[in-house]
């Protein structure tokens, strides 16, 4: 039989939208994968580029922990290709979340979250502010953090989002089930894993951090933890080992729409 394009044009925006959540809501009925929606672009402008290898660098520390499992430290991480993600389906949902999260907010919520981070989280706290960076929603505790993964994970996340269901399988999960992110590049680099080329990649992803658990235990009791979060209706647990022992924090979500892919940092380990 021969196949025949029908082209439909909506009257509206609203009336696109509406025709956008039917179509992926009878594919994900089918457990189809929904690419319709991802556009990425390269960012080749030099200036552009320079300011995520500022960004890079200044969220680098030199330490070592146990899921470098023994590996070398490099000295630094050079950037070889930026790409900007934009996933409609993935975006939308952040921001449903994102809007949720700020009414589930009190004002002594967001005091009480932003007295933990502080100081806050680093990459937020460079000398000379990044321009080239979205503007973030404070009412959210909204923040950018890292994600290291595997070239295979990369293509994953910003086609479909993090899968839970693999959270923690890269270097353990010492606070329980979710998704790790980290302020420094450094600590996400352990996670990552290099392509034929040698080139690793990390994800920098707005993440909407609301109402923090905080825990500067060594070994922390992950049950217990976990009840404590559902308890207290934290959003985030943040893992503190920079307190607890010198070297970095990490941040645990449950709720994979509760970040959103929106940079590939494509880099290269330099040692």
């Amino acid at each position: 039989s021969r196949l025949k394009r029908l082209e439909l044009q909506a009257v509206s925006d609203s009336e696109a939208g509406d025709w956008f959540d039917a179509v992926e809501a009878s594919l994900r009925s089918m457990s189809m994968p929904i690419r319709f929606s991802l556009h990425t672009t390269d960012i080749f402008q030099p200036t552009v580029l320079q300011e995520f290898q500022r960004l890079v660098d200044h969220c680098f520390i030199s330490k070592y922990t146990r899921d470098r499992k023994g590996g070398t430290i490099p000295k630094s991480l050079q950037l070889v290709r930026v790409v900007r993600v934009q996933n409609s389906t993935l975006l939308r949902e952040y921001h449903a979340r994102r809007d949720q999260i700020i009414d589930d907010l009190s004002d002594d919520d967001c005091r009480k979250s932003k007295e933990i981070l502080t100081p806050d989280v680093r990459t937020g706290v460079l000398n000379q502010p990044l321009t080239v960076l979205p503007q973030l929603e404070d009412d959210a505790i909204e923040r950018w953090v890292f994600h290291g993964t595997t070239p295979e994970g990369l293509e994953g996340i910003t086609t479909a989002s993090f899968d839970l269901k693999r959270a923690g399988t890269a270097a353990g999960s010492l606070y329980g089930a979710g998704i790790y992110c980290a302020g420094c590049s450094s600590k996400a680099d352990e996670y990552t894993r290099e392509d034929k080329n040698g080139i690793r990649g990390l994800l920098l992803c707005r993440a909407s951090l609301g109402k923090i658990l905080c825990t500067c235990e060594l070994n922390p009791n992950n049950a217990k933890l976990q009840n404590e979060k559902e308890t207290r209706k934290c959003h985030t647990i943040l893992g503190d080992r920079w307190r607890a022992a010198g070297t970095f924090r990490e941040f645990v979500f449950s709720d994979n729409s509760q970040l959103y892919p929106e940079f590939i940092l494509y880099y290269q380990r330099v040692y």
